[in-house]
């Protein structure tokens, strides 16, 4: 309770500190994106004023679409398909201006099998869809992008509502959201810590904010989930956000941000649609905000919170139709007292090198970034991408030569999506990542000493956000993919998938050998039943997995159920 206490201490002064800063920082990147955008900012405006509001009425909270959520997929399906839907995929949430464009009628007149649910709304304000949900573990914690939530061993209840609202280019969003988790008990990877510590991640215990569990008490949270208020004018879109992010063009395990920890509270500013450049077009952001920490972190005294300031941009060639390529730079460093200064707020802009010189790249920060691409070919139905990331703090340039991989990860994709003669949707798609522990021999590191990405020695919460990692779950020194079928009908969606997760090879107490010969593995099977029912909607998910070698020991298999049953309503 203690913990919990300074934390709320914290969150007051640590949110004026950001409201403070906003205008500083909406002012330090405007002064990089006005450049970009003033070709054509008059041209957007006219479009922004002139575009009918086409607000999605009937899918999720019925708000703006969410990131990496059940309407962005379904949209990404109808853009393979349709060239007049094609956006840049990896900058999530969308902005109202690419709102637009997606909830247009097809370009080539066809109807789509959700159309029906998709609604012009001039409503100043309404009411959003409440979302309810009821998630059900038989024997261990098996999830992973679901946001705020952390569904553990037993029985987790969440509930998000709202409301939203739109006074002409402004747009404001309150879907604030509530969970408890029974938080069941389970076995534990031992990890050389006494009680309480002994929840904490078996791997690097001290130096990752990564529980195994939340505590032996039912967990419970009460967050501001997807909520946002936000401006576009003359090309650029600003505001400020707690809703959760996806960038890069991954589906399953985007390396850098993710929706697998959620949202955190920040202000962003960018390019409110693709603009162009001469040689194409470019859509950017720019975010700074305030990542949160678990009772369960290292962390216990001093700063408990760390700002966190990232850019990402993603240019499409005019030469080379259906190509996207982009990259992305996130910084996590200790939380200080005051406004962040315009040299925080634009870390992202500075030197790649540490070179433990001046203020450039000191070892208080956690450094990641990444370069990705993604190619579709107009109207083709066919999409493949990929995202390479490693923690960003090479001693310099020649070692950053010599080793690009070294604490890196990689993610490739590929989906096929098609129309059948009955009008339904249909998509297969593969997609896997891989970032397991290499030799790493810089500084001497060597197999002693194996280090997983998202972890850091001084910034010991790593790239997490209460207790949960920003990017994908399955990198954190491990592997994962993803073999999926999607199938989009009037009534609803079908998706049946199988999917394979090396969850970890050593522990802090058995160290990266210990006479352990086999891995830790996950091996599941998820089929979804989303059906429509009038303006409500109601979805069921089972999923069975077997874990491999639980606690690292051969030959103690576990099987896991996964059950879900979800209703959204109006």
């Amino acid at each position: 309770m203690g913990n919990l206490t300074r934390m709320a201490r914290g969150e007051s002064s640590g949110r004026g500190a950001i409201a403070r800063a906003a205008p500083r920082a909406l002012l330090a990147v405007l002064a990089i994106s006005v450049p970009v955008v003033s070709a054509t900012a008059q041209q957007q405006a006219r479009e922004s004023a002139g575009a009918a509001q086409q607000e999605p009425a009937r899918l999720e909270l019925g708000g703006a679409i969410l990131a990496a959520g059940d309407q962005a997929s379904y949209l990404r399906t109808l853009a393979l398909l349709d060239s007049t839907r094609e956006i840049p995929w990896s900058i999530q949430p969308f902005t109202a201006a690419l709102e637009r464009r997606l909830a247009a009628p097809a370009g080539d007149g066809t109807t789509s099998p959700w159309a029906g649910r998709f609604t012009g709304s001039s409503a100043t304000i309404q009411l959003l869809r409440p979302d309810v949900l009821a998630i059900h573990n038989s024997a261990l914690p098996v999830g992973a992008n679901d946001g705020v939530l952390w569904a553990g061993r037993g029985s987790t209840i969440a509930a998000q509502a709202g409301v939203r609202a739109q006074w002409g280019r402004v747009r404001l969003q309150l879907a604030p959201i509530i969970f408890r988790a029974a938080n069941a008990d389970f076995d534990l990877l031992p990890n050389g810590q006494a009680d309480p510590w002994l929840f904490r991640d078996p791997r690097r215990p001290t130096q990752i904010d990564l529980p195994q569990r939340f505590g032996s008490d039912p967990y419970t949270r009460v967050d501001l989930g997807d909520s946002f208020i936000d401006v576009e004018a003359f090309g650029v879109a600003a505001g400020f956000s707690t809703a959760r992010l996806s960038w890069g063009p991954a589906r399953e395990y985007p390396l850098v941000q993710s929706v697998n920890a959620g949202g955190f509270p920040h202000i962003f500013i960018g390019t409110a649609a693709p603009v162009n450049v001469g040689i194409g077009t470019l859509h950017v952001r720019h975010i700074a905000g305030r990542m949160e920490q678990s009772d369960w972190s290292p962390i216990q005294t001093g700063p408990l919170h760390r700002f966190h300031v990232g850019f990402v941009a993603s240019f499409a060639p005019s030469f080379v139709p259906g190509l996207e390529v982009g990259g992305m730079r996130v910084m996590n460093v200790r939380w200080h007292e005051g406004t962040p200064s315009l040299s925080q707020l634009t870390r992202p802009f500075q030197g790649v090198i540490n070179d433990q010189i001046g203020d450039i790249n000191k070892n208080d920060e956690n450094q990641f970034a990444s370069l990705f691409l993604r190619f579709s070919p107009r109207a083709s139905g066919f999409e493949a991408y990929a995202e390479w990331a490693r923690e960003d703090f090479s001693g310099n340039w020649r070692w950053l030569a010599m080793q690009p991989d070294d604490l890196g990860g990689l993610t490739l994709g590929v989906a096929h999506a098609f129309r059948s003669d009955d009008g339904n949707l249909h998509t297969l798609r593969a997609e896997l990542v891989t970032a397991e522990i290499g030799h790493h021999e810089r500084l001497g590191r060597t197999l002693n000493q194996p280090i997983p990405l998202y972890w850091h020695v001084r910034t010991r919460q790593g790239m997490t956000n209460r207790g949960q990692i920003l990017g994908a779950a399955a990198a954190y020194g491990g592997a994962g993919a993803t073999l999926a079928y999607d199938r989009y009908t009037a009534n609803g969606r079908l998706t049946i998938a199988l999917e394979r997760f090396l969850i970890g090879d050593w522990s802090q107490t058995l160290g990266p050998i210990g006479g352990v010969p086999q891995p830790e593995v996950r091996y599941g099977a998820r089929a979804e039943l989303l059906r429509f029912r009038g303006d409500a909607d109601w979805s069921l998910q089972l999923g069975p997995s077997w874990t491999l070698n639980h606690l690292l020991v051969p030959g103690h298999d576990v099987f896991n159920l996964n059950a879900q049953l979800r209703w959204r309503g109006w």
